[in-house]
């Protein structure tokens, strides 16, 4: 069965992640970051058109649709300083002032369907991987289709995308020569993913010099560590790499605050590292930093993280627009995607079609026009969320 991304254009949604109400900070503090800004400021996105009406996320995290007015028309009153914090704040969900952390095992590879169901060591290979028969063929294909879709846009979304992985250099381009040898040159490209290899940012760190193995080979750690203490071990190499990336990504000019932060993968230690970034950040009372944390069901198989993707990609953009935080573990949650729309004030997300596959909850579709049209739906959704229509 094939599947065709089906999703908001990228064109679309420049505008619509990049509109949003006056937050209420210190107007004072935020003057000298302003002046930094443009306010048409869209480094990275000419691809980006700028048509349509507005809508915007309140304060309070939930959705306003007023008539359509332009993100400066009515947010920036007479005086300077409050225009200044117009210009610096409104722009959060900008893809300069967006950071976006990407799990790769079992989050963008299907690592568990691969290493452990089909018995395949990805270490060592020398050529692609043949498939079996014509279903993993297709399977393959699908997840292809989908994590390129997604990447593409998540890099569109924010001018640095980071996966960050605890394997050892060069995990992840091992499994790419294997299985999708295409996608190494959108990640080399100066519009694609940074691959961040966690251990690497916490061994210089002289407080944290234990090694760490590749996720999918440590059975010396798991006999030598408690639980525990591999939990912490993995949580603060993703936290270390989290703030190196985000300490570079948030000092584009003088005074820029923390702004916009998203991670998404399927271990607690992620979110966990997440939690502790923004918590250890300690602001001067001057910034509004928005962290937006996505927990995914764990050992998915081929199928259910191609879906996984493909939805995750019409989400995106108002996870992106997002004028809160987002906390949420669809691991454990019997319908993600009302999960997902309570997080979002958007409780209208648990009514549609789509299969719940995509999370682990529901078998797999059988017909690909199904599928289709459930994306379709979702689709819609989400720009009638974004527009206001």
């Amino acid at each position: 069965m094939e599947v065709r991304p089906c999703g908001l254009t990228i064109g679309a949604l420049k505008s619509k992640t990049s509109q949003v109400s006056l937050p209420s900070s210190d107007c004072a503090s935020m003057s000298t970051e302003a002046a930094s800004l443009s306010p048409t400021s869209s480094a990275g996105l000419d691809c980006f058109d700028t048509a349509g009406a507005s809508s915007v996320f309140s304060e309070r995290g939930s959705l306003d649709m007023p008539s359509a007015w332009p993100a400066w028309g009515r947010q920036c009153s007479n005086t300077s300083t409050v225009a200044s914090l117009a210009a610096s704040d409104v722009h959060y969900s900008e893809p300069t002032q967006t950071l976006i952390f990407l799990d790769w095992d079992d989050t963008l590879f299907p690592t568990t369907e691969i290493v452990e169901r089909w018995g395949f060591p990805i270490v060592g290979q020398e050529a692609p991987y043949t498939p079996t028969c014509p279903q993993q063929a297709s399977g393959l294909q699908q997840w292809r289709v989908a994590c390129r879709a997604f990447l593409e846009l998540a890099c569109a979304l924010s001018s640095h995308c980071c996966i960050v992985t605890n394997s050892r250099r060069p995990w992840v381009e091992d499994c790419l020569a294997c299985f999708y040898p295409e996608l190494q040159e959108l990640l080399d490209g100066p519009r694609g993913p940074k691959v961040v290899y966690a251990h690497e940012a916490m061994v210089t760190d002289k407080s944290h010099r234990a090694p760490l193995r590749p996720v999918i080979n440590r059975d010396l750690d798991l006999q030598q560590k408690s639980a525990e203490e591999l939990e912490a071990e993995l949580t603060m190499s993703k936290y270390a790499a989290m703030k190196v990336e985000a300490s570079a990504f948030y000092s584009q000019y003088p005074s820029q605050s923390w702004k916009n932060i998203i991670s998404i993968g399927d271990m607690l230690y992620e979110r966990d590292a997440m939690q502790d970034l923004s918590l250890r950040r300690a602001p001067h009372g001057r910034e509004r930093l928005r962290t937006k944390t996505l927990v995914l069901p764990r050992h998915p198989t081929l199928s259910e993280i191609a879906m996984r993707l493909h939805a995750a990609a019409a989400l995106l953009p108002l996870e992106v627009a997002f004028n809160g935080d987002i906390d949420v573990d669809l691991s454990g949650d019997e319908d993600p995607l009302r999960a997902m729309g309570q997080a979002l004030s958007l409780p209208g997300l648990a009514d549609l079609s789509i299969s719940r596959h995509a999370w682990s909850s529901a078998p797999a579709p059988q017909c690909q026009d199904e599928v289709e049209q459930a994306l379709a739906e979702l689709t819609i959704f989400v720009h009638g969320a974004l527009y206001g229509d």
